[in-house]
């Protein structure tokens, strides 16, 4: 594909996200019309362990500035191996500060995973048996993290006291899975 042609599909991209991510800012709109700012007293810190991106959530911006954040959000969990965005859950980042209050951490969260193509998700199924079918990353409902600086068991333990959702805990490979789906825990 010549640059001219890639420059153009790029832009294609670019122009259908932003009609799908004001869209999403419209659906998000009328479904959570209560959300509670900010998010907490702390920015949160996302770095992504595939994609080497930092991405710093200021939780103490006006309402205006939330849908913005929201775009960068979504691209920033992206799959990075089909580098394909889509809406995520706004309430995941809502247990990420809760977390964070939970630990009185400012550490940066790093992200190993978030949104997943039904592609990707398969291509990790057939290397794991802890890749679920209908796993809730096919939704933009769940991440897979760690917190710099905290014992990953302690990780976890917060994340289950806060009974806001799914969470796995992955010893061995040392991260959480942290989603919103119903209430339920797991170790692998």
């Amino acid at each position: 594909m010549t640059n001219d042609k890639a420059g153009r599909r790029l832009l294609l991209k670019t122009v259908f996200a932003g009609f799908t991510f004001q869209a999403y800012g419209q659906l998000a709109e009328a479904h959570y019309p209560t959300l509670p700012l900010p998010l907490t007293d702390k920015p949160i810190t996302l770095y992504n362990i595939h994609t080497k991106e930092t991405l710093c959530i200021d939780t103490s911006q006006p309402i205006e500035n939330v849908f913005e954040t929201l775009v960068k959000v979504n691209h920033f969990l992206r799959d990075h191996r089909q580098n394909a965005a889509h809406a995520m859950d706004v309430n995941l980042l809502y247990q990420l500060g809760e977390l964070q209050t939970r630990l009185n951490s400012e550490a940066t969260f790093e992200i190993i995973a978030g949104y997943r193509t039904k592609s990707t998700n398969e291509l990790l199924r057939r290397g794991s048996k802890n890749v679920a079918k209908n796993s809730y990353h096919l939704q933009g409902r769940a991440l897979d993290l760690r917190l710099q600086g905290t014992q990953i068991h302690l990780l976890k333990d917060a994340a289950v006291s806060m009974q806001a959702g799914g969470v796995g805990y992955y010893a061995n490979s040392n991260f959480i899975h942290l989603d919103t789906g119903p209430v339920r825990y797991w170790s692998a």
